[in-house]
């Protein structure tokens, strides 16, 4: 199945103000808007204090024209509003599993950012790390060692992982030149770029 990767959602974050459009997904994402709710919560983070967040389930992609070439987005909210949102920057070793440090810059391969606090002026986390390993049955742990310890969190849930290729990688023909060149969607973890990473689908 082909779909192009558009913008549709602009990401609040401003670590990614300065990303290219497609080369690292920097406005695929909206962590601080609407969480990815399914009828059912599947991504629970609990912090210090007691807190429960709830979403969607941990998107990963990853990108064949990427820098980073994988990312992982975090994303929920509690009852009361407040939100808790992580996005990391991953190398395809880091995948099924990884300890990513958090600061508040452009996002790269090892690092991350995680924002947390209410919706309209959600608190950029500004050190710590994040750690998380991927599990049998698409499930995903980890915590997050965070200064402000109130936002520091323990998660657990599931995990959906996609991949994202340049067309002839698939057979396809070429559309352009560069980090902004469309990319196709390999549902089938298929192509060179995409089959190590299979067996975590």
């Amino acid at each position: 199945m082909h779909g192009r990767l558009n913008s549709v959602f602009i990401v609040a974050f401003s670590l990614f103000a300065s990303a290219s459009s497609l080369g690292c997904l920097s406005t695929a994402y909206d962590p601080v808007g609407e969480p990815p709710y399914v009828a059912e919560a599947e991504l629970h983070i609990t912090t210090r204090d007691g807190s429960l967040f709830e979403g969607g389930p941990m998107d990963i992609r990853l990108m064949e024209n990427g820098g980073p070439t994988a990312q992982a987005l975090i994303s929920a909210r509690a009852d009361d509003g407040r939100v808790w949102s992580a996005v990391m920057g991953l190398s395809l070793d880091q995948v099924s599993g990884a300890t990513v440090e958090l600061r508040h810059e452009p996002l790269s391969e090892g690092a991350g950012t995680v924002s947390f606090g209410e919706a309209e002026a959600p608190q950029h986390v500004e050190s710590g790390t994040l750690s998380f390993s991927l599990e049998s049955g698409r499930t995903v742990r980890g915590v997050a060692d965070i200064s402000p310890q109130d936002a520091s969190a323990e998660f657990e849930g599931r995990y959906n992982l996609s991949c994202w290729v340049r067309p002839e990688s698939l057979g396809q023909p070429r559309n352009g030149e560069g980090v902004g060149v469309e990319q196709i969607q390999d549902a089938e973890f298929a192509s060179p770029f995409c089959s190590p990473m299979a067996h975590l689908r």
